[in-house]
């Protein structure tokens, strides 16, 4: 009976009519194994498999392009969004809590990976930890698991072949926290070329994360999610390319 379950906090619709669960998952199954089955290059067709973006289950220089949205830096509660999904697949209520500490963005500190990350992202660390210690460690854990997940799609990708990443900005304790920068900063680190970073304007009405409703335009949500990033990334293979 949740207004919109995935987005927000479950607000009641009295007057909603749920639909069947499973007729509704397996109506977007077969949507999207016909969606898959349609995407076919060189006699090779899709396939999807589970994994962690920080452990990709692939050989190196495999992959000829790479497009993805990863989480974005506080900005949106994943495991809020999922937790009712897994249950309903079975994953026990009382280890939620320790997948949330797995989760890319998760506000669980736990034990993160010591890195030096290049100089604009720990200076905004820096500045943050000024104001709030504890976001500054929260953001400096987001971007240490950026960095794993950004050299796994250096590996797997094939030289002189391209990556796609799409990422919305962030505000913390008031500081905008400039995901795009820090991540293509990153991502030069670990060998990629970064070719541009363009902006992108959201429609507000049409946005998956979060839907609007009603005329609430103070939240912070509404104040943060209006434009995405999308960042270009070249993985070099020939030492004597020439870039223009």
């Amino acid at each position: 009976m949740a207004l919109d379950l995935a987005h927000t906090r479950p607000h009641l619709d009295k007057g909603k009519i749920p639909k069947d669960a499973l007729d509704q998952f397996a109506r977007r199954l077969r949507a999207s194994i016909k969606s898959m089955a349609q995407v076919e290059v060189n006699g090779s067709s899709a396939i999807t498999f589970m994994g962690d973006a920080r452990f990709v289950p692939l050989a190196e220089s495999t992959v000829d392009l790479i497009v993805t949205s990863p989480p974005y830096a506080n900005a949106i509660d994943y495991m809020r969004a999922h937790k009712f999904s897994l249950v309903w697949f079975k994953e026990p209520i009382k280890e939620l809590s320790e997948l949330r500490a797995k989760y890319i963005g998760s506000e669980r500190i736990g034990n993160a990976q010591e890195s030096i990350l290049p100089t604009r992202p720990m200076r905004i660390i820096n500045q943050l930890a000024d104001r709030d210690p504890k976001k500054g460690r929260i953001l400096k854990k987001y971007l240490v698991e950026m960095e794993s997940a950004l050299a796994e799609m250096y590996r797997v990708l094939k030289p002189d072949c391209a990556a796609i990443v799409v990422v919305g900005p962030s505000k913390m304790r008031g500081l905008d926290v400039q995901t795009h920068y820090c991540l293509a900063d990153i991502a030069g680190d670990v060998g990629f070329e970064v070719v541009d970073i363009a902006k992108r304007l959201l429609d507000r009405n049409k946005r998956m994360m979060p839907a609007r409703f009603g005329k609430k335009s103070d939240s912070m949500i509404e104040q943060r999610i209006h434009e995405e990033y999308v960042i270009g990334l070249f993985k070099p293979g020939s030492t004597d390319r020439v870039i223009l």
